[in-house]
């Protein structure tokens, strides 16, 4: 149950920050509360962790978050609530991008590069994510031209 609570973004800061001076005091992975810390955050990982695959599959789960999100936006507007950020439709083509690059920047990235000092094997995923939010900052350029 502690793994499936740990990806509710709405704890993450806390999570993260705990998880990062547990890897920076070297902690004893041995020990169960550790063990338990480290699957929490590989468990977060996994639920983030499109931005930070191949272009061609990040984009398919990039169009079905949008999906969502958008769904929600259209509730929320029907119920005549105020629509969260990037979950406008009207907005779409510059809010996503945006939404996507400030996702990568505060969220995954820190988070890919942090797993990867543990599992160096993630290295390559810092870059997959890095390349991805380059093309969502070009695309950007591009529209605004």
């Amino acid at each position: 149950i502690e793994m499936v609570l740990a990806t509710d973004m709405s704890n993450h800061a806390k999570i993260f920050e705990g998880f990062k001076r547990t890897v920076s005091d070297h902690r004893d992975w041995s020990i169960k509360e550790q063990k338990c810390e480290a699957m929490c955050m590989s468990l977060k990982l996994a639920d983030i962790s499109n931005c930070s695959r191949p272009r061609h599959l990040y984009m398919e789960w990039a169009k079905n978050i949008s999906a969502e999100f958008f769904q929600q936006g259209d509730a929320e507007s029907r119920l005549g609530f105020p629509i969260s950020p990037f979950m406008d439709r009207r907005k779409e083509r510059l809010d996503f991008p945006q939404g996507q690059i400030s996702f990568m920047n505060f969220i995954v990235i820190p988070m890919v590069e942090l797993m990867s000092e543990l599992l160096p094997e993630l290295e390559p995923a810092v870059g997959l994510c890095q390349r991805n939010k380059e093309e969502w900052q070009q695309f950007l350029k591009t529209v605004s031209n």
